[in-house]
């Protein structure tokens, strides 16, 4: 069967009954002018809908819970869109989700074979975790923050949703204690720290 088969064709196929949580990725390149004009030339060769991870590794099997986490980290495909395809030509990157975790192995093999850095930024709230791998034209890793969600959102997404989040925990009674704060969000600085306090203070059930 053709390696670059329709990945919705695929899922409908195998009929799962239990769809995953979504992973967001944030995915970029950069490398020499000739690297990165190979590379976004067979991108804007694959045709919509079709597999990225066989169309740009050297990986052409068909498709194999077992081989799809081994070798690109996620159990689904990323299929092509236009927007990936005017993200990549413009900017040199590309948005896409994948199921359960991110498809940091892709972009290892997508830098070794094109010669290329790479950088995978992710985050899956539901089950809390987030991160950003970089990675070098070798396909080794330079660098590997991983963190909860919830300290990716204030690090990296800005405070606003992340404080919204904290004061729902507050009034659902998630948030038991000061000391739990404390120990629970080490990353916060002093004074939004003072903040989560005032809230949890002023908006607890337990201490009204």
């Amino acid at each position: 069967m053709e390696c670059y088969y329709l990945c919705d064709i695929l899922l409908t196929t195998l009929n799962f009954k239990t769809m995953p949580n979504w992973c967001s990725n944030c995915i970029s390149f950069e490398g020499t002018e000739k690297a990165m004009q190979t590379l976004k030339k067979d991108v804007s060769m694959i045709k919509d809908g079709h597999c990225m991870f066989t169309a740009l590794t050297d990986i052409k099997s068909e498709w194999s819970y077992d081989v799809w986490n081994a070798e690109f980290g996620t159990k689904w495909s990323v299929v092509m869109d236009d927007d990936i395809k005017d993200t990549m030509e413009q900017h040199d990157y590309f948005n896409c989700d994948t199921a359960w975790s991110p498809c940091t192995e892709f972009v290892r093999k997508v830098c070794e074979k094109y010669g290329v850095n790479g950088r995978i930024e992710y985050s899956e709230p539901g089950c809390d975790f987030a991160g950003i791998v970089e990675i070098d034209e070798d396909g080794d890793e330079l660098s590997r923050e991983e963190m909860s969600y919830h300290e990716y959102e204030y690090k990296h997404l800005g405070t606003c949703g992340f404080f919204e989040y904290f004061g729902y925990a507050v009034e659902e009674g998630l948030i038991e204690s000061e000391e739990q704060i404390r120990e629970d969000y080490p990353y916060v600085d002093a004074e939004d720290m003072e903040e989560m306090l005032k809230m949890y203070r002023e908006g607890s059930p337990a201490e009204n």
